[in-house]
């Protein structure tokens, strides 16, 4: 009833910000800084996945009590993807938010956008995987993808793009604490219950 994948990049949830209202200097540093009073009501979050996903990892490094405290913080839930948070920050809509992927701020720098990003640490990993179906319709051509996408040369081309590759003879140019979030799918389900009730029902 299981299935064997292999992963082939790592995304980074962290703290993006607008360089053009606010300094690096001026930003959150950790998940406790997030609690200061001048944040309150000031910072969006992606809801679904990813703002579960945030929640789980400071769940687990920092407790519930934690957690419930930062609830209290007011954010700004937006049913939409991390991507579409990122649009609004660079719109100057706001200053800064904490579920932001790394690789969207890559992609948006190269196109001279006044965004940055920090991780506040553990930073969740979301990890790509890639696997084979049993009853796939053409078997070898799936192969030759899975091959490609375990390759070196495609993890410099994700790297180019903001991931970070799971390769060992990749040089790793992360330097803080990652977390590899959930370990089984009810945990997955109790984060997602948690978020629901904590940040997402008023």
């Amino acid at each position: 009833g299981g299935a064997f994948a292999a992963a082939f990049r790592e995304g980074y949830i962290g703290l993006g910000y607008n360089t053009k209202l606010m300094t690096k200097e001026q930003i959150p540093k950790t998940y406790a800084d997030l609690l200061d009073p001048k944040w309150k009501g000031k910072m969006p979050i992606a809801g679904g996945g990813t703002g579960s996903d945030w929640m789980g990892t400071i769940l687990t490094a920092r407790g519930e009590e934690f957690v419930k405290q930062l609830a209290r913080q007011g954010f700004q839930v937006h049913m939409v993807s991390a991507s579409a948070i990122i649009d609004m920050v660079i719109a100057g809509e706001y200053a800064l938010s904490p579920t932001i992927y790394e690789s969207h701020v890559v992609e948006a720098k190269k196109k001279k956008a006044p965004v940055d990003w920090f991780p506040l640490e553990p930073v969740h990993v979301n990890v790509g995987q890639i696997a084979l179906s049993r009853h796939a319709h053409n078997p070898h051509a799936a192969l030759l993808l899975v091959d490609f996408e375990l390759s070196r040369e495609s993890a410099e081309i994700h790297k180019f793009v903001g991931f970070n590759s799971p390769r060992k003879d990749m040089p790793d140019a992360v330097t803080y604490k990652r977390f590899y979030g959930i370990r089984s799918v009810e945990e997955g389900s109790e984060w997602s219950d948690m978020f629901k009730r904590l940040f997402v029902t008023k």
